[in-house]
């Protein structure tokens, strides 16, 4: 009867530390959007291995919904391509209410593997729960868009980070 009890004992100690290390590893990830799982909304956009393309309308918009465990404060990325002549739109990621904006930039050539990843900004979520996610376009140079790759919400805990430089960056494959 006491190894029973023992060995019970154990495996909840041992089930408690498990929940305990998965509720932190659930702190600290991302939230990652893709285009497989997005709504479009209008009629340029299209879904196509992997990404969305061939924007070309600024009243079109990329909608998810995001499943929020953890509020906080949370880094704005986008990873995009765009090449010259389509770079220098504005575009913004909501939110939920907020909005983070910048400008995009050219990617150095066409290749999902050349995406660039720009940094947009901070948005606080405040609770848990279903959030509205939606990418838009507020101001459109060139023919095209650009074609979306991700969006991605990284936590930051409470630090706000405002010297951050809203610049694209060229990851190295």
């Amino acid at each position: 009867m006491k190894t029973q009890l023992k060995s019970l004992t154990l495996q909840f100690i041992c089930a408690c530390l498990l929940a305990s290390v998965s509720a932190a590893q659930e702190a600290s990830s991302s939230i990652g959007l893709y285009p497989a799982h997005a709504t479009i909304s209008g009629t340029s956009p299209r879904y196509i291995s992997g990404l969305i393309k061939g924007w070309n309308d600024p009243q079109d918009c990329i909608k998810w919904t995001a499943k929020i465990a953890n509020p906080g404060i949370y880094n704005v990325i986008l990873e995009y391509i765009a090449v010259a002549p389509k770079p220098g739109s504005l575009v913004e990621v909501a939110v939920g209410n907020q909005g983070a904006q910048g400008r995009l930039q050219s990617c150095e050539n066409w290749n999902v593997k050349s995406a660039c990843t720009l940094y947009l900004g901070q948005v606080k979520i405040d609770k848990a729960g279903e959030v509205p996610i939606n990418v838009s376009v507020l101001d459109k140079k060139g023919e095209y868009v650009m074609d979306l790759r991700s969006v991605r919400l990284d936590p930051t805990g409470e630090t706000i980070f405002r010297d951050l430089p809203k610049k694209a960056v060229h990851p190295a494959f």
